[in-house]
């Protein structure tokens, strides 16, 4: 395994838990703007360059997911379709993961250092949703796996003993170890 920059996983971890206090906190995700603002600088929907429209529509349907506690990514990445007519893989697992933490982040830095060949969210990479689900399912099943390993075990022990306080899911921990680690 590369090199852990634990320093830069210090960083993105006081992110994180501010962005999941305001998250916990706010009685309506879809007019939050400090929320929304710090999630979407955090979650790259600013980098990415979604349009007003797109924020919107996300944040509301965020909101609503989170009250009935949805995480079905074929709903998800229907009602994402609808907003730009792309399929939304990566932005769908980080909407689910706000509010189940225990589900993995489909995202591009982690999909590189596991060597995963899917891609996120263009058009023509996926015909069917149905793709996407069975991309983002192969992901949960390797984390699955990967969980009862000795080295998930070990990176997992070495994160809580750097940050004894964070109170974040197993699987967080290694999105954080895998998202840093892939980055140059």
């Amino acid at each position: 395994m590369n090199q852990i920059n634990w320093e830069k996983i210090g960083k993105g971890l006081e992110k994180y838990v501010e962005i999941m206090t305001l998250y916990k906190c706010s009685s309506n995700i879809s007019k939050d703007e400090l929320f929304q603002k710090k999630y979407r600088i955090f979650y790259g929907i600013n980098a990415a360059h979604k349009s007003a429209d797109f924020c919107n529509f996300y944040f509301n349907l965020l909101d609503k997911l989170s009250k009935d506690k949805n995480d079905n990514i074929q709903y998800i990445l229907k009602q994402l379709l609808k907003i730009e007519n792309t399929k939304e893989l990566s932005f769908g697992s980080k909407m689910i993961a706000t509010f189940d933490t225990s589900m993995p982040v489909w995202d591009k830095n982690v999909r590189r250092f596991l060597n995963f060949k899917y891609k996120t969210n263009f058009k023509e990479t996926y015909k069917e949703i149905s793709e996407c689900i069975e991309a983002y399912d192969s992901l949960c099943n390797w984390y699955k796996l990967f969980l009862k390993s000795p080295e998930a075990k070990a990176l997992i022990s070495e994160f809580d003993i750097r940050f004894p306080k964070s109170k974040i899911s197993k699987i967080k921990k290694l999105d954080f170890i895998f998202w840093q680690t892939s980055i140059k």
